[in-house]
Parts: C-alpha cells; sequence; structure tokens
C-alpha cells in the first residue's frame, strides 16, 4: 500500500472517531419567570426558558451533563408554580433543552441534589421527607421521613464517597404556646439508605453545607442563634471532629480592616482545588456594607481576592477555569489565568428590582446523542408495544 493511502485512511479513522462537539451553559434564573442560558467562553445568549410569571426557580445541572432541573417556587398559585422540571438537550441544528419530567407536591418546594455520577436525584418539599428517584425513568425509589408534625428538611447535598446529607429544622413546643426551632443534619447510605448519624446544631440554622470534594470533610456555614454573625465549621467524617481551616476571626478583621465579620456563601471547585470563600463587614463609601470574595487552594492559601457591590452565591464551573459571583443587582464572571490568578471577564447588571438574579449554575460538557429516524412500520409496533404496558425509552442521552 502506498504512503499517500495510508495517510488518507488515518485521517478518515481519526475524523470518524472524533467526538460529537460538546457545549457547556451558564445559567442565570432572574425576575419575571426568565431562566437565560449562556454559552461558556463567549457568554453569548443561546435560550430562554420561560417559567410562571412571579415564579423563581433553584438551577442544578446533572454532574454527567444529561439533565436541567428546575426547582419552582411560586407564592401565588401553589398548583402552577410549586414544582420540579426536568429538561433534555435535543440534537439537531438548533439544540435546545425541552422538559423531560416534572413534579409536584403537597407543600412549596424546599431543595434538590443530583448525586455525583448522575444516577439519583433527591429533592424534597417543605415537609419532612426527602424523596430519592432513579433519573434513568424518574421513578421514585425511596422515601427518608423523620417522625415529628413541625419537621421541615431544607438544605440536601451528595458526596463523592457515598453519603446523602439533609438539613432539617425541627419546631418543638415551649411554655407559653413559644416555639423554638432545632437544626439537625442527617446523614444516610446511599448503598442502602441508612441513617447513620446526625449533627445537633441546636437553635443555630444552617445557611450552607458542603462536602468538600476529594476530602472526608464536610463545612458547615453556620448562623449564630441571637447573634448577627456566621461561623464556618469544619468536620472530618471518618470520626466527625472538628478541623481547623481558616484563620481566626480577629486575623480576617484586621487583614480587611472591618470591625464586623460575616460570612455569606463558600464554595468548593469539583476538582477541591479552589475554595471561594465570601464575607461582608465594615462600611462602603455610599453607606453600604463591603462584599469581599476571596479565592484559596487546597491549602487555603490566598490567591485572589475582590471587592463587590453585593454577593449572595458563588458557584465555580466543572473545569475549574471560572467562578461566578451573584449579587442582588449583578452576576459576574471570573477567567482563572496563566499564572494562576483569577480576573474579571464578563458581567451582567440588573437596574431594576423586578428582574434582579435569584440563582446561577454551571453546566459541564453537554453531549447530546444523534437518534436514528425509525421507519413507520417500526413506529407502529412500538405503538402496539406501549398498548400492552410495555413502553419503552427512546430517547437517552
Amino acid at each position: 500500500m502506498s504512503r499517500s493511502k495510508k495517510i488518507f485512511i488515518f485521517l478518515f479513522f481519526v475524523t470518524v472517531a472524533m467526538p460529537v462537539s460538546c457545549e457547556k451553559y451558564f445559567a442565570v434564573g432572574r425576575g419575571q419567570g426568565k431562566v437565560m442560558l449562556y454559552t461558556v467562553g463567549n457568554w453569548k445568549q443561546k435560550q430562554v426558558i420561560d417559567l410562571p410569571k412571579g415564579a423563581s426557580s433553584r438551577i442544578l445541572f446533572s454532574p454527567d451533563g444529561k439533565y436541567l432541573a428546575l426547582g419552582l417556587t411560586c407564592y401565588r398559585d401553589l398548583k402552577v408554580c410549586n414544582k420540579i422540571k426536568i429538561y433534555h438537550q435535543t440534537v439537531g441544528k438548533e439544540k435546545k433543552w425541552e422538559e423531560v419530567s416534572s413534579f409536584g407536591g403537597e407543600t412549596a418546594f424546599s431543595a434538590m441534589a443530583f448525586s455525583l455520577d448522575g444516577k439519583f436525584f433527591a429533592h424534597s418539599w417543605k415537609d419532612r421527607k426527602i424523596i430519592v428517584r432513579r433519573t434513568k425513568d424518574w421513578k421514585e425509589i425511596t422515601t427518608l421521613e423523620v417522625g415529628g408534625k413541625k419537621a421541615e428538611f431544607y438544605r440536601i447535598v451528595f458526596s463523592d464517597d457515598g453519603y446523602l446529607a439533609g438539613v432539617l429544622t425541627w419546631k418543638k413546643e415551649r411554655f407559653k404556646g413559644k416555639s423554638i426551632s432545632n437544626h439537625i443534619v442527617k446523614f444516610w447510605n446511599t448503598k442502602n439508605w441508612k441513617n447513620f448519624k446526625d449533627l445537633d446544631f441546636k437553635s443555630d440554622e444552617i445557611s450552607q453545607i458542603s462536602f468538600i470534594p476529594n476530602k472526608k470533610e464536610i463545612a458547615v456555614l453556620q448562623k449564630i442563634s441571637g447573634a448577627t454573625s456566621e461561623k464556618i465549621k469544619f468536620f472530618n467524617t471518618k470520626d466527625w471532629s472538628e478541623v481547623e481551616h481558616l484563620e481566626k476571626e480577629e486575623e480576617l478583621k484586621g487583614k480587611y480592616q472591618i470591625n464586623n465579620l460575616l460570612f455569606v456563601p463558600i464554595e468548593f471547585s469539583p476538582s477541591g482545588k479552589y475554595i471561594a470563600l465570601g464575607f461582608c463587614g465594615g462600611k462602603t463609601h455610599e453607606g453600604g456594607l463591603r462584599h469581599i470574595i476571596e479565592i484559596r487552594d487546597t491549602n487555603w492559601k490566598r490567591i485572589s481576592n475582590f471587592e463587590v457591590s453585593h454577593l449572595t452565591e458563588l458557584k465555580f464551573s466543572f473545569d475549574d477555569k471560572y467562578f461566578a459571583a451573584m449579587g442582588n443587582d449583578s452576576v459576574r464572571i471570573f477567567g482563572k489565568g496563566i499564572f494562576g490568578n483569577w480576573s474579571l471577564i464578563k458581567s451582567w447588571r440588573y437596574m431594576k428590582k423586578n428582574i434582579s438574579p435569584y440563582a446561577i449554575a454551571f453546566s459541564p460538557e453537554i453531549k447530546p446523542v444523534k437518534i436514528k429516524k425509525k421507519s413507520a412500520k417500526k413506529k407502529k409496533k412500538k405503538k402496539k408495544k406501549k398498548r400492552k404496558g410495555d413502553i419503552e425509552e427512546i430517547i437517552e442521552i
């Protein structure tokens, strides 16, 4: 065989083996029932998902890139708004996210989470149950329930080593008709769904809980009862002992010359290489609170820090290249430079209150699968199968 033919055959096989082009998205939920989807990199608007007016939503992409989940909350019409909608991306010239499943509850939406392998989806309404579903067919496989009529879950998170954590508030009656809330973190093993550990934080509310990637540790953002301050506590999941990572509060106050320190969000990158820490304290020239973002490495050494007008949420992209910061009036994207430093690369401002952002999320690589068109005869056969009750899932992402 001649050399030119060998080169041609090699190039042919390389071209055939090339993967389908992948896209990554950045989603922003904002007022007036809009979820804006932007393409990561050029930050151009790709699609707008319209929700009922007055609805707000939690946004969550599955780690395997197959699904987008929107947890809707609306206080006007519970039947219309308090639902969870599941979307997947279609294949074609215009790739769009289309709804494939939805489910509602008797009470308002509270929390949701995907397992890191994308096989499970857990969610809760404002009640004492966590419902776990298979993402293969969205069927319920188990319900994790606690006793007590006045208990409800408000945080859910999966770990990378087979744990599911749910944060529970439990209202207990006190004298003269007054009640006090206890806040408990419950842990289940995802192999048998058995509860094996509880952490009781008494009356201190849990603002956030995160499993630290690739480490046997959790971070808990705890609001101190009866005070305006918050603390971040770290626990080793081997023996549940407390671990120290951050400097003392006085050291942070001294560095930024602030009197009152209040932690806002904390976010770990999916690889565990970076930590984004948000806190506020002190006054700006305009009279508002100063909001500060710190980026640290796995040894908790400070890499970069920024001051922003307002801060409510932080999110890293799945590849650690970007992180987003959301405030009441803006969304900012920061990118990682060649030498490891971070800088602002994109921002959106929302001047009107009715379109303020309320949720942000990055997607992993989305890889839609092309589906071969079936002939008319085969379609008729499938209809017969459906009548017999043997429903086959045609689309597989």
